[in-house]
């Protein structure tokens, strides 16, 4: 049917997809019958492509849902469980051969049983620059071929006449004999999708999330990683029926229109990942108005259910046996409460899965259950080597080393407010003149984010606010599912106007963007491309600039140096990695 199947063509046919954009909108408009029909749609999709819920036991699977750090956990998760597989993999077993020797010594001559390689999956969203980053293997995204191998397998079960003529098995209800393992609290009646109905074209995070099951199922992970996208009891991702752990991260307010208006409510949609047979874990920081909701359906599901301890529980020693806690990759305090809940979901997975009962050497050191004890090595230098591109990411171009970038994908009003702490814990250097790039992401309070961002515009020297649209020019890389709003950059200086008339500016220098007047400091650029060209060809060059300090003296030419923030979307942190071409991996 696609005779050519490239890459390129695999991408374009992924963005002719119903947008996400799109399909909350929808979900907004007819929430209840959507939330209704979202898991039975999803188990017809993967019956569609050869897959029942059960299947996907062999995933051994991780799930994570949560407001805030969903990524970086899952990204701690998998580079500490990869760390694991390194460690256990890299011992040989002795066999015993055809003469009843047991071979017990490494030795060129002697025969050792090759160990069942051990492979981690991890499902993310979205991406920064490629889509294909979000279904990695072993921690890198899935090669270009491998992508668009099983793009094709999943996308002609789809499209293909004969597929579609193919009828499903009409005397089984929707979730047939999975129907009461999937632990939903409403009942699924099978009039929900017709067996006469059109059969179902998946969105673009649906289809995404039935190609990384199929990705991680034919290339035999042994651990899948698997975070959710929207809430948690009818996300795409929930059709796992026996997740060997669960986690949840902290609880915020955040997509209040589909999850609910309070903590209680987005706690409850949160907490949908729960099963039978697993356990739980919540982050050590978690609202006590959560921990209840937890606590609640974990009960009525026949859930363990723990909270995680924090990292400075657990007590690391230098060989000079001084105290110290453990480091970790990615910057941000905040992620200090992502990183201990990922130690604690991969010491829980490693209970409960079969590697660490052929392995017991390998967590030998570590006494799960209580504090106080050492990290094993490969915890360890799995939390200093984890990388989460977009979260608390700084970097300086060679081409232009008077300039460094900080980007941060804050989209809500915690996440925006941890941003600011550590942007200004970066750049302690007060002097030091900065410019904004902010647009942020779709559906996004405005008001609210502009009322963090100002926490940095009053304590740094801004020069320059950018607005800009996300929107890039690389046809490999340009998501078409990101919506566009006509009006959205004069919209957000409506906004940004309206906020600094409620907060006047205490302490303003001539170095300051003066937002209730200085309009001429604000630019609003068509696209990220625009904005980064803008940077360049103004700041990026070591001359001094027509600015002055609080003495009128001009700043030496040896010091000028500009400090980019850059936040308020994924989709716009993850245009600037791309325009800068800036390897993330």
């Amino acid at each position: 049917m696609y005779s050519t199947k490239t890459y390129n063509e695999s991408i374009e046919l992924l963005n002719s997809l119903q947008s996400n954009a799109s399909t909350l909108d929808q979900i907004r408009k007819h929430r209840k019958e959507a939330d209704l029909r979202s898991i039975p749609e999803m188990i017809q999709c993967f019956k569609r492509i050869g897959y029942n819920p059960v299947d996907f036991n062999r995933l051994n699977a991780i799930h994570i849902s949560g407001t805030k750090g969903k990524g970086s956990t899952s990204a701690f998760v998998e580079r500490i469980l990869r760390g694991f597989g390194k460690t256990i993999t890299n011992q040989s077993i002795p066999v015993i051969d055809k003469n009843n020797n047991v071979h017990n010594h490494t030795s060129e001559n002697e025969l050792f049983e090759k160990q069942e390689k051990f492979k981690t999956g991890l499902f993310t969203s979205p991406h920064m620059i490629e889509v294909r980053e979000r279904i990695r293997l072993d921690g890198v995204p899935i090669s270009k071929d491998l992508f668009t191998k099983y793009f094709f397998q999943v996308w002609e079960k789809f499209h293909n006449d004969s597929d579609l003529r193919s009828p499903l098995n009409t005397s089984e209800k929707v979730l047939g004999k999975n129907e009461n393992i999937l632990n939903h609290n409403v009942e699924h009646d099978e009039k929900l999708i017709s067996r006469t109905e059109k059969p179902i074209i998946p969105s673009y995070f649906r289809f995404l999330t039935l190609l990384a099951f199929h990705v991680f199922v034919q290339e035999g992970v042994s651990v899948a990683v698997i975070e959710t996208g929207i809430g948690g009891e009818y996300d795409s991702t929930n059709i796992l029926v026996s997740p060997t752990v669960c986690g949840i991260t902290s609880i915020g307010l955040d997509h209040v229109d589909i999850l609910g208006n309070s903590i209680p409510e987005i706690a409850l949609q949160k907490a949908g990942i729960m099963k039978k047979g697993s356990v739980a874990i919540s982050a050590p920081d978690q609202d006590s108005e959560a921990i209840k909701v937890f606590e609640k359906v974990a009960e009525e599901r026949h859930c363990e259910f723990k909270i995680a301890k924090t990292l400075d529980q657990y007590i690391q020693h230098t060989n000079s046996l001084k105290l110290h806690a453990p480091e970790i990759g990615i910057a941000g305090e905040h992620q200090v409460i992502n990183a201990a809940l990922a130690v604690e979901l991969c010491f829980q997975w490693m209970k409960r899965s079969k590697w660490s009962a052929k392995h017991p050497e390998a967590i030998q050191d570590t006494d799960i259950e209580n504090t106080g004890k050492y990290l094993p090595e490969w915890v360890l230098e799995g939390l200093k080597k984890t990388k989460w591109p977009g979260r608390s990411h700084s970097f300086i171009p060679p081409k232009h080393p008077n300039i460094k970038w900080f980007l941060d994908g804050a989209h809500t009003k915690d996440s925006m407010n941890a941003c600011v702490q550590w942007f200004l814990k970066e750049t302690n250097n007060s002097k030091t003149p900065c410019i904004l790039i902010f647009s942020p992401a779709h559906g996004r309070n405005k008001p609210e984010l502009i009322k963090e961002l100002i926490q940095v515009v009053n304590k740094r020297p801004f020069l320059k606010i950018i607005f800009c649209n996300k929107i890039t020019f690389n046809p490999e890389t340009t998501n078409k599912n990101i919506a566009h709003n006509p009006k959205e950059l004069s919209e957000l200086l409506d906004s940004w106007k309206n906020v600094s008339l409620e907060n006047t500016c205490k302490n303003t220098t001539q170095n300051h963007v003066n937002l209730t007047s200085d309009l001429e400091n604000i630019s609003l650029l068509n696209s990220i491309n625009d904005a980064v060209e803008y940077v360049y060809t103004n700041y990026g060059k070591q001359t001094p600039l027509n600015h002055k300090e609080n003495n009128n003296q001009m700043i030496p030419e040896k010091e000028i140096q500009f400090n980019v923030l850059v936040t308020g979307s994924l989709h716009l942190v993850g245009g600037v990695l791309d325009v800068t071409n800036t390897p993330i991996w």
